[in-house]
């Protein structure tokens, strides 16, 4: 069970309610594959497979042979995970957003202003409250 982030400070702040809004966007598109409760797309295929992602950084290393693959991870608990993505080059959230992301493979964020990034991290640092109770289902 994940604790209360520290960022969210009991409730969301208006920078994260904003990021939450930018985060549920059509404008970012980050909703698409961080969805539901858990925030991933994982293992939504219905042939029970695990939903891969290309993340465009197969690129970065002509010795691969193929595009990698990666599984979309939850982003409950984000706050506390640093480094970011798969080969820990983005030391913060901002950099996941920015320099990490080109050709937005994470999220359509190269449109977005600073005050619009700095919502998006707000909100994503005060992920989550707790695990979602899914002891019902």
């Amino acid at each position: 069970r994940l604790t209360l982030s520290p960022h969210a400070k009991g409730g969301l702040s208006e920078s994260a309610r904003r990021g939450q809004a930018l985060f549920h966007s059509e404008k970012t598109r980050c909703a698409t594959c961080h969805s539901g409760p858990w925030y991933t797309d994982s293992g939504t295929r219905r042939d029970g497979k695990f939903l891969m992602h290309d993340v465009g950084t197969g690129k970065d290393d002509p010795s691969e042979l193929m595009e990698p693959r990666y599984d979309t991870p939850t982003l409950l608990g984000l706050y506390r995970s640093a480094p970011y993505l798969h080969h820990g080059k983005a030391a913060t959230l901002r950099d996941v957003l920015t320099s990490q992301n080109k050709d937005d493979q994470h999220g359509t964020t190269s449109s977005l202003n600073d005050q619009e990034i700095d919502d998006l991290v707000e909100f994503l640092k005060a992920l989550p409250f707790e695990l979602p109770d899914t002891s019902g289902q």
